[in-house]
């Protein structure tokens, strides 16, 4: 069975609220989600990858998952991962808040689908709160 990493989109997520903070926060006790994100090397400043995440269609969008981790370098204040560089998936779905983002991967590769919210149940739109794995 694939394990799906679901997450309701907030206003920030969907760029509503014009906040400078870009993507998806991942939270740092979420360690299925950050097992199954390519892994960063924490000894240096702000490691990333780019990840290539393939919608319904199969059409590739380049993500970057990154470790801003400045403060625990003593060189800044942050210390949060993010995905970012996912406006454009969104833009083009028409996503809004409250609508839910799937990651997944089938045979290695990354995939990625938006999901309305009129597609999520009501019980799930209660439960659903940041990050959480569905099968």
């Amino acid at each position: 069975m694939v394990a799906r990493f679901r997450k309701v989109l907030t206003p920030n997520d969907v760029g509503a609220t014009n906040s400078h903070q870009a993507g998806f926060h991942v939270p740092k006790n979420n360690h299925g989600l950050i097992k199954f994100l390519p892994s960063l090397n924490e000894a240096i400043v702000n490691p990333d990858a780019w990840i290539t995440f393939y919608d319904e269609e199969l059409h590739p969008w380049e993500f970057r998952y990154i470790y801003y981790n400045s403060k625990t370098h003593g060189v800044g204040t942050r210390d949060e991962y993010r995905i970012t560089r996912t406006r454009g998936f969104l833009k083009e779905r028409g996503a809004e808040a409250g609508d839910a983002i799937e990651l997944f991967k089938e045979k290695e590769k990354y995939s990625i689908r938006l999901i309305k919210s009129r597609q999520i149940s009501n019980t799930n739109k209660i439960k659903l709160k940041g990050w959480q794995v569905v099968y």
